[in-house]
Formats: C-alpha cells, structure tokens, sequence
C-alpha cells in the first residue's frame, strides 16, 4: 500500500468535551499548546509584576520578647507558684486593656507607624500583637509586627513591661489578701494560747507540794496514740483556717466582679462579629453590586464610553464606603458589649467551678478533723479514768501544747508570704525584643511568590478559557457521550520516519477495522457508494477517504473509484502523486468524458478521479441533476464509490452529493473537531436526507490505540503489498 500523507496537528488534549465535568489533563494540554506563546508573556508579567509589588510593597518586621514562669523561691517553695500553662492562662491578661492602656497612653511608644492613627491605634495594636509558647508550657514569646524594627522592638517591650506590672500587681494582691484574712486567726490562737498557759501556773499551784509536770509524766508511756492524735488535729486545724480564708478570698472576687474586667474578646472575634452584623452586610453588599458593576464596564471597555456613568458608580462606592465605615462605628460597641457579657459568663463559670472545689476541700478537711476530734476525746476520757486526779493538769499542757502549735504554724505562714514577697513576679524575662534585621518572611516572599504566580498563570487561564469554550473532541468516549452521531470506529495517527513499521502496521489495522464496522452497520446492505465529509476543514477527512478507498478496493479485489468532489481545495492529486486535471469539473461542466477523467495510473483495483480546475464557481455546475447522472454513471462501471468532499459548513456544493449517495461518514479529528461544529454538520445532512451512518474518529496516538484494542502481530508469506 501507498505512504499517504495525512494532514492533522500534533494536539493532546483529553478533555471530555461534554462539558459536564473537567479533566485534569487538560492543563497539561492547554500547556502544551500554547507555552510558546503564554511562556514568555508570562514571564514577562510576573517579572513586572514581582517588580511592581517589590517597589511598592512596604515590609513588615516581628520582634519578639521572651518570658518563662520564675519558679524560684526565697525560703518557702511553692507558696508562690507560676502558672503551669503560660500561653492558655497569661494570653487574655496581655491582650487585655488593662494591660495594653499604658502602653497606648505613651506618645513615644504611640509614634510607631501602626499607632500614629488615633482612630486606629487600638485595633492595630491587637491585631498586630500575637502570643504563642516556645515548644514548653512555662514558655511564652510575645511578638510585635511593624514597618518599622526599631518600632516593633519597642512597642513589644512595653507591652511585656505593662503586663509584667500589672502581673505584680495581681501576685501582690492576692498574697495580701490572704495574709489579711489570716491575722484575725492568728490573734484568736494566740488569746487561746495565753489562757491554757494561765490555767496550767493555776492547777500547778493547787498541787502543794509535788511537781505536776513530775506526777504529769507518769501517764506520758501510755499517751503515745494521744499524742499522735493531738499533732494531727492541730495541722488539720491549721490547713481548715487557710483554706477557709482562700474560699472566702474568692468569693469575695466573685460577688466584686473580681478581674472579669481582663477577660475581653480578642480583635478577631470583635472583627468577625462586627462583619457578620446585619446593617454591615447591607452595605458591603451593594459595594460588592457597584464594584462588580465597575468591573463589567472595564472588562467590556465601556469604561471611557460612558465615563459619566463610571464615575457616578465611583462616586456611590466612596459614599457606601463611609457609609460601611459609619455602620462597623455603631455595632462595634453592641457587639463587644454581646461578647464581653458571653466571655463574663464563661469566666463565671470557670470561678464558680474553682468555689465549688475549694468548698469541696474545706468540707473534706472538716469531716477529717471531726473524725480526730472523736478519737481524740475518747482517748482523752480513757487516759482520765488511768490517771486520776493528775490527768487535768496534763490535758491542760497537752491543749496548751496543740494552740501553741496552731499559733506557730499561722504565725509561720505569715512570715513565708511576706517572706515571698520579696521576690521578683512569677513571670520572668528571658530575652528582651530587640529591632529585628531582616523583614518578616511572609510578609513579602510570598506575597511577591503568589503574584508572580498568578501573572505567569494569566495567558495559560485565558487559553484554557478559550479550550473550555471551543469544546474540541478529545476522545471515542466523549464523542459518543454527546449521543448525536453513531461512532463507526477509532483511526490511528498515519506515523512518519523511517522506525514506523509497528506503528504503521497499527494504523492499517485500524483503517480496517473502520471498514469492516461501515460494512456491517445498519442498513448498508447493497449501499455501494460511501461518502467521507466533516464539518470544518483540516479535519482529516481527505486522508481517511483515500485510505478507506484502498482498503476497500484491497478487500473486494474489484475496482473500486475515488472520487475527489472538494472543488475548493482538492488533496487527492497531491497525496497519490497524480495530475490534477481533467477531474471531477471538466466532467460536470460537460467539457471531458468521466472515462477520460479517470486515472488509472494506480493499477487495476483503485481508480482516482481528481477534482479537476474550477473555471467558476461550484454552485453553477454542480446541480441535482448533473451528480445524478455522474452517480449512474460510476455505478454502472465500479461496484464501490467513495466520495472526498468538502466541508459541509463551508460548502454547500457537498449536500448535493450527500443527497445522492448511498451513505455518508463524517470524519472526526482528535483534538481538532468541535462539538457545535459537529452538531450543525448533522443537522445540515439530516436536513438534505442524506443517509449518515455514523462517524469516524481519527488521530488517535498509537500508543493509546493499543492500550485500548490491543496489539495483535500477524505474518505475512510474501512481502508483495500492492493495489
């Protein structure tokens, strides 16, 4: 068999044209037939678009103070103890405006570039604070963003030196508190102590004559449980009068309010209430209606025609946007009060919680000292009865002995907080901020990354736009999911070069297969003339018409006649290697013999009438009545036609001959074909009552041909291949 040429470009796209879904892949093919042009102008826009964002795009700069939870101690440890969780405890305390209102009452510290704006001060400076830990929970980093290093280095010290007094401020009053509800305590004991000491100089007196701490020490072998009892009483004692002083401290704070003032709602949480207002939504939503107003007249450049109208648009956007910026005015103090309150009772109920297990441990102490106190006075009434009239004394020092101890522990308890005190606060410094030197990564970097990205993606967008709009025919399966044209078939890409025998050989295997499948389909029959079209030009349809020709002559070893009726742009005489003329035109305009038209220089089996020269325009000659008469005419001498003709969108001269022949194919290119362009080439034929039996989807790559239908090798006995 002859080496034809077929005309296709070297395309790959695998999108399904349907239009109800997208296929990845088809990135890769809108890639890779447009980087020669989208590569270099999308460079060009990222460089300047990097370049734009560099020269206006103003750094920001982190800097950071380091703090951890101080666990050292004077004497006493753990009277003074440092929170566990430094982030989750100390977090609302220093994003709160007890600490931050110094910080923002301080004119030099205000002269940083985010805090110039009064109007703005404070939200900037909460919006630009973040607190996060160092990997440890007793660790915490307090960090400062802004334009300026030096600013940020000093906005974040005096943030930490705020929080750090106010902190201070907090340890001081609660050790203080609880050293106040303790004296009143220790007065009481050390009444009981003077009183025990008076009663024993009293009943030692009564004695006359021996020693009662003496006689007293006859009982002292058999007291061993007694004291035991007596110590354990005595701390009992003493941890019930400090945590009833503690219960007491809290819900004092309780009932005052306590620090529910520390515990407001973070920038964020105001930011995001405040946008989700009603009257906020209204107006940012008719800004979003102009501005995208504004877009569609810049996208359809009505921008300079009716600038009048543009600029009335302008206008009303300035105006809706003082407007937003009035309304986000009015509901920042109903939102914040609304969170403060939902804020206040949480935090009521996390202090609520902390009473109820403070009350649970005095309750707990209590019953353990009654317990005591049972046992203590059954062994007291025991040791009565074993002693005698000695047993009084002795249970006077004993008593005397235990409010001694009281006293002692109260008093020492005392001295241990005024003795802590003396330290620094349970927060301490590890690093100071100092004005970093190089600009936030982030701030930057991946700004200019994600605009240089976005530039250099623009003219791949705008190709694959114009790929999702043109609907081009990628595969077998997406032909016939559009469900408007039986599929006959799948044709190979024809190959070229001299390693193509494999390739070649699946190539023919596939023109086969197409003809076996038009022979069998419905309805063919004694259907002996076959006509090849296709919507637009350059879809292949020359190409499969010419080897559809040789297969079919191959097959029924009978002369079998090509006919080439695209008179416009004929291709027959160039893929053969044969003269043009006569042709298909002299034939119709009367002017040759069909038997001299034809050319035979193939051999015996495949006859090729050309087009011919058009000498006028198509339509004057190519009439019903002159196809009729060339189709009796090539019946009467070959027993198989087959038609190359030319687009039946771009020429109507093609629905003369689809009317008259006994069967049509459309040929489908891959990746060139188009689903509108199919559609109206149906509906065209279907109009002149042409017979379409189906389509035909050529240029599929070889290597896809196979992993769909398989490579099955055959051997031939003799190397003779001709018509």
């Amino acid at each position: 068999m002859s080496t034809i040429a077929e005309h296709k470009p070297s395309i790959k796209n695998l999108r399904n044209s349907s239009g109800e879904s997208f296929d990845p892949r088809l990135l890769w093919i809108v890639f890779r037939r447009n980087w020669y042009w989208s590569t270099p102008i999308g460079i060009a826009l990222a460089v300047a678009s990097a370049a734009i964002v560099w020269s206006i795009f103003i750094p920001n700069y982190l800097a950071s103070h380091l703090l951890e939870a101080n666990r050292e101690y004077v004497v006493f440890p753990g009277l003074m103890q440092a929170p566990t969780d430094l982030v989750q405890n100390e977090r609302p305390l220093i994003q709160n405006n007890f600490v931050l209102a110094s910080v923002l009452a301080d004119a030099k510290i205000c002269e940083a570039p985010s805090l110039r704006d009064p109007i703005s001060r404070e939200y900037n400076l909460k919006r630009n604070l973040s607190i996060g830990d160092l990997g440890t929970r007793t660790m915490m980093m307090v960090s400062y963003r802004d334009t300026d290093p030096v600013a940020a280095a000093e906005v974040c010290n005096a943030i930490v030196r705020s929080y750090l007094r106010q902190r201070q401020k907090l340890d001081d009053r609660h050790n203080s508190q609880l050293e106040g509800w303790l004296q009143p305590a220790v007065a009481l004991w050390h009444g009981e102590v003077e009183e025990l000491r008076n009663r024993i100089i009293t009943l030692s007196k009564q004695a006359k004559g021996f020693d009662p701490f003496q006689e007293s020490s006859r009982i002292n072998a058999d007291a061993e449980y007694f004291n035991s009892l007596h110590d354990e009483l005595s701390k009992l004692r003493t941890d019930e009068i400090i945590l009833v002083a503690e219960l007491a401290i809290l819900k004092e704070a309780q009932t005052a309010g306590g620090l529910s003032e520390l515990f407001d709602p973070h920038v964020d949480q105001i930011e995001s209430a405040v946008e989700n207002n009603p009257d906020v939504q209204r107006v940012s939503s008719l800004i979003e209606e102009k501005q995208s107003e504004m877009r569609k007249m810049e996208r359809d450049d009505l921008k300079l025609r009716r600038k009048s109208w543009y600029d009335g648009l302008e206008t009303e956007v300035s105006a809706l946007e003082k407007e937003l910026k009035k309304a986000k005015m009015v509901a920042e103090p109903i939102v914040l009060e609304r969170l403060k309150k939902k804020l206040q009772s949480n935090s009521s109920i996390n202090k609520q919680a902390v009473i109820t297990s403070k009350e649970q441990d005095v309750a707990n102490i209590r019953i353990r000292r009654e317990v005591f106190e049972r046992d203590y006075a059954t062994e007291e009434t025991r040791l009565a009865k074993y002693a005698g009239e000695t047993a009084e004394l002795y249970f006077a020092q004993q008593k005397y002995l235990q409010a001694s101890k009281i006293s002692e522990r109260l008093e020492e308890r005392v001295a241990s907080l005024r003795t802590e005190r003396q330290k620094s606060s349970t927060m301490q410094t590890i690093a100071e901020a100092l004005p970093p030197t190089m600009p936030e990564d982030s701030s930057l970097w991946k700004v200019i990354a994600m605009i240089a990205a976005a530039a250099f993606a623009f003219p791949l967008g705008l190709a694959l736009l114009f790929e999702l709009r043109s609907k081009r025919l990628a595969t077998a399966a997406s032909l016939e999911s559009i469900n408007i044209s039986n599929v006959l078939g799948e044709v190979a890409c024809l190959p070229s070069g001299v390693h193509s025998g494999r390739r070649y050989r699946i190539y023919e295997e596939s023109i086969e297969t197409v003809r076996i499948n038009i022979s069998l389909a419905k309805g063919m029959g004694d259907m002996r003339s076959i006509l090849v079209t296709s919507g637009m030009s350059g879809e292949g349809k020359s190409s499969l018409a010419s080897n559809l020709a040789v297969s079919v002559a191959r097959s029924s070893d009978t002369p079998t006649l090509l006919i080439d009726a695209d008179l416009r742009n004929p291709d027959q005489h160039n893929l053969f290697g044969m003269e043009r003329g006569p042709g298909l035109a002299s034939v119709l305009l009367g002017k040759s013999s069909l038997e001299d038209a034809i050319n035979r220089t193939l051999g015996n089996r495949l006859h090729v009438l050309t087009s011919g020269f058009l000498e006028c325009h198509p339509h004057r000659f190519v009439s019903e009545d002159a196809v009729r008469e060339l189709m009796e005419q090539v019946k009467s001498k070959y027993k198989f036609v087959i038609f190359d003709t030319a687009p039946v969108l771009a020429a109507g001269e093609t629905l003369r001959f689809a009317s008259v022949a006994d069967a049509t194919i459309v040929c489908v290119l891959r990746d060139v074909s188009r689903q509108d362009h199919l559609s109206r080439c149906l509906k065209r034929l279907n109009a002149c009552r042409a017979n379409v039996i189906g389509t035909v989807f050529c240029g599929v790559p070889t290597s896809q041909y196979t992993y769909r239908y398989g490579d099955y090798r055959y051997a031939l006995t003799s190397t003779t291949n001709s018509l």
